[in-house]
């Protein structure tokens, strides 16, 4: 995505169908005829992986217009695509789960908009956090990444907002200290 990136490409339809990785760990980018290429729009995409800034402009134009705004009608920017990078980190962390999945929630959409992240900044807390083993594994990540993930993902964080986001090369260092770790552990 680095790499990518300083060619001036988006992967823009990012989601864990267009990774894949084969048996050696080599990876792949597939689906790429959607790429947004310079002023060369994606044409697609998943609101999973959606900025509330896009959804927010979305509302705008159909206040204005009286209709729904496609994907092929906007340029994504780096910060749409660095959203989209911490929600598949986050993703492949917690077995496909959101990060904006909660008990008693909304759409994906309609949370994404609330931003309201349930997972707690410290080691207390997470009534809201989906049935599961995902408030243990929240607990089990490294400070690091936990901090990071609640940056991005909380109202209040200091990653939350566009122009603020952890880039493709802060989010390799985040996790491949957690990918030290725990292979120090294990040994």
């Amino acid at each position: 995505m680095e790499h990518l990136h300083s060619k001036n490409i988006l992967m823009g339809d990012i989601n864990l169908l267009n990774i894949m990785i084969d048996p050696d760990g080599e990876v792949f980018f597939v689906d790429t005829d959607s790429y947004q290429i310079d002023h060369f729009p994606c044409p697609v995409g998943t609101q999973d992986f959606t900025s509330r800034e896009i959804f927010l402009e979305d509302e705008k134009y159909k206040k204005e217009t009286g209709k729904n705004r496609s994907y092929s009608q906007y340029l994504r920017t780096r910060d749409d695509e660095y959203f989209a990078l911490a929600v598949l980190l986050f993703e492949i962390l917690f077995f496909e789960k959101h990060p904006y999945a909660r008990q008693g929630g909304n759409s994906v959409k309609e949370n994404i908009v609330e931003m309201e992240f349930v997972y707690p900044p410290g080691e207390e807390g997470g009534e809201k956090v989906p049935i599961g083993p995902y408030i243990e594994i929240w607990n089990h990540l490294m400070p690091e990444a936990k901090q990071a993930f609640y940056d991005t993902f909380a109202k209040d964080g200091a990653h939350s907002r566009a122009g603020t986001r952890l880039d493709a090369t802060r989010w390799k260092e985040i996790m491949k200290n957690y990918l030290d770790t725990l292979l120090f552990h294990s040994n």
